[in-house]
């Protein structure tokens, strides 16, 4: 089991480098992040973009090893996103990574009905919650695209989590289906569909997972809140992926972890037939350093 994400970047050194196409890459914390994967063996970038805005970003912050990178010249935003994703549907790149453009216009050109990356899966995204105090990785879903889900999409944004851990090195992970209690309550919709979840999970619906639910965050965290509530199993006090019940819930939950604690966190994006890395604009060099190495992770285990 990944426990941290030096750990992630270790694992992804012992793989070849994945060839990157970066959409508007006139950003000097997406390329301070690439600089270092590169420096670490984990790519091989292509620059899509305004070629003298990336050039002058290159050589006023020194980074020597994107010099001689190739930068396909592409002044307009949304064209440079439709180039990149078109340089990897043409093999040339395994990757499309956002740049200097926001998440609406980058995830709108990429799920274009005509660029033909969407997948038979439901496309959803897992957030990693680095603990560094339990010295673990929480798994979060859905915080970015998928707005209110219904049952059998909740099934789906399982399912697209389990795969993800079978390659953070977690064989058979534990669901904890979010709500604000622990017993039914057909007035609250997210327990009725936690427990039909969890059903569907023991009957083989849903396969390689534990899943039990519903639960309120206490209960997941802790052993003497759960005791105190009298919630018994394997989940109480103990998870490995939280099921949200709405976006909101899994924005906030996603928000709070990075603004509050001060942990680190980034997002993966599952169910698309090439890889996007979309991590937000005003996260570090080192939040996109880690999110090129799941992707290693992702790309080099299938």
């Amino acid at each position: 089991m990944i426990r941290n994400f030096d750990e992630i970047i270790t694992l992804a050194q012992e793989h070849q480098p994945i060839r990157v196409a970066v959409a508007v890459a006139e950003d000097r914390s997406v390329l301070k992040g690439i600089e270092m994967a590169k420096e670490r063996g984990l790519v091989e970038p292509i620059f899509v973009g305004d070629r003298e805005k990336i050039s002058e970003i290159i050589e006023a912050e020194g980074f020597n090893l994107l010099a001689g990178d190739n930068i396909v010249h592409v002044a307009d935003e949304k064209q440079a996103c439709f180039k990149a994703i078109e340089i990897a549907r043409a093999g040339e790149a395994e990757a499309v990574m956002k740049g200097k453009i926001d998440s609406g216009t980058f995830m709108g050109s990429a799920l274009n009905r005509k660029m033909g990356i969407r997948g038979d899966r439901l496309l959803s995204c897992v957030a990693l919650l680095e603990d560094p105090q339990a010295n673990r990785i929480l798994y979060l879903t859905d915080p970015v695209l998928n707005l209110y889900p219904n049952l059998l999409e909740k099934a789906e944004l399982i399912k697209n989590a389990v795969e993800f851990l079978k390659v953070m090195g977690i064989p058979k992970p534990k669901v904890a289906v979010i709500s604000a209690v622990e017993l039914i309550n057909p007035n609250m919709p997210s327990t009725t569909d936690a427990a039909c979840l969890s059903k569907m999970a023991e009957r083989g619906q849903i396969s390689d997972a534990i899943v039990d639910g519903p639960f309120a965050l206490d209960t997941l965290f802790s052993h003497k809140a759960a005791s105190r509530k009298k919630i018994e199993g394997p989940l109480a006090g103990e998870v490995d992926i939280l099921l949200a019940p709405n976006i909101e819930t899994a924005n906030a939950i996603y928000k709070m972890w990075t603004h509050f604690t001060g942990y680190n966190a980034i997002g993966v994006s599952l169910g698309l037939n090439i890889q996007l890395i979309h991590l937000p604009r005003e996260s570090p060099p080192e939040a996109k350093l880690i999110g090129i190495a799941a992707t290693v992770l992702m790309l080099r285990n299938k």
